[in-house]
């Protein structure tokens, strides 16, 4: 008899806890209506997502994808490299956070796009560096110029 894989749990719990603690903080927002959303709607919206795909991870735990092939011996991911990309990641984030204010979006989103794609060990400065202007570039277009947000595209230097 084999063990059934436990592994998705915290995944999935995961997910149903922070969809229940979205929805909790979201409820104190009025909602609106689908015409006339309020500021509740939407985060209330993704917290039933994120809480719906947590139950589906659970339920399925795992069958859902195919199991994967053996490396052949090849070592897995260095604790570094998980490191590494954690850090990326979460340094990207904060980095919006902090520069869209002061730099304006297009040179945010352009550091934001180097320092998240410099997560795994083989990124490639020159393709990144592109993928971070046509990104950059993309974004300006529509959330400025087509749906008119107030943001600076680029610093304000007074």
């Amino acid at each position: 008899m084999s063990e059934r894989d436990s592994s998705y749990v915290p995944l999935g719990s995961g997910c149903i806890a922070l969809g229940c603690g979205a929805a909790w903080i979201a409820s104190d927002y009025p909602y609106g209506s689908v015409t006339a959303m309020g500021p509740g709607f939407i985060p209330t919206v993704v917290a039933g997502l994120l809480i719906l795909l947590g139950v589906i991870t659970l339920i399925l735990g795992g069958r859902d994808v195919e199991p994967v092939p053996s490396n052949d011996g090849a070592p897995a991911a260095s604790p570094w490299t998980v490191l590494r990309a954690m850090v990326c990641v979460l340094g990207a984030i904060v980095l919006f956070a902090v520069a869209i204010k002061p730099l304006g979006l297009g040179v945010t989103l352009f550091l934001v796009v180097i320092v998240a794609g410099l997560a795994p060990p083989d990124a490639r400065p020159l393709p990144l560096a592109g993928l971070a202007a046509l990104l950059s570039a993309a974004a300006c277009v529509l959330f400025v110029v087509l749906l008119g947000l107030q943001i600076d595209i680029l610093p304000r230097w007074r």
